[in-house]
């Protein structure tokens, strides 16, 4: 091996290395500053992402939707079914609390004039998308309406879905507060 061979091998052997601490290098900032906009952090069987959003949900549910007095009944009989269900299954509680809320939207949009245009129509994707352009629903409910069916299309949906059960009451407290909102849609 001459002296040219012997660089030529070092040169090689550092090219990699040097690509990526130039990378590094030119790029720490922007990756820096990305890491706070995570959506999804995964840890064995925790949805970090799932939580959050339910939380971000609540918090706005609760500032749009003061407590109803008149339908507390309801509301605790809805909550004590989701906490029992909760126990054995937070996924299922979810599923279970969205079928209020979709329930109560389909009631709501029919309330408000609206009939399926068919038979494959008759669901309550129809009906809340009536909803969401009927002007006598506030624009407020019309987008935690599309977050909590973006919540419960990832708990229906994502064979990893794994969550706590204070998450899953927490949905479902959501959940029922919006339902009960729907059910006075129209009433007036």
């Amino acid at each position: 091996m001459n002296w040219l061979e012997f660089i030529a091998s070092i040169v090689g052997s550092l090219a990699w290395p040097t690509v990526f601490i130039a990378i590094f290098y030119f790029l720490h900032e922007p990756v820096r500053n990305l890491i706070p906009l995570l959506q999804r952090l995964k840890y064995k069987e925790l949805e970090v992402e799932f939580s959050r959003r339910v939380e971000e949900v609540s918090a706005e549910v609760v500032q749009e939707l003061p407590a109803l007095p008149a339908a507390a009944p309801v509301q605790t009989d809805e909550l004590t079914k989701a906490a029992k269900l909760a126990e054995t299954s937070p996924r299922a509680a979810v599923l279970e609390a969205w079928l209020s809320v979709e329930s109560a939207a389909f009631d709501a949009a029919r309330r408000l004039g609206w009939s399926a245009p068919s038979q494959k129509a008759a669901n309550g994707s129809f009906a809340m998308k009536f909803l969401e352009r009927n002007e006598q629903v506030d624009r407020s409910i019309v987008g935690l309406l599309r977050e909590l069916r973006s919540l419960r299309n990832q708990a229906a949906h994502t064979p990893e879905f794994a969550i706590n059960k204070s998450a899953a009451i927490e949905y479902a407290s959501s959940s029922t507060r919006v339902a009960e909102y729907l059910r006075g849609v129209g009433n007036a």
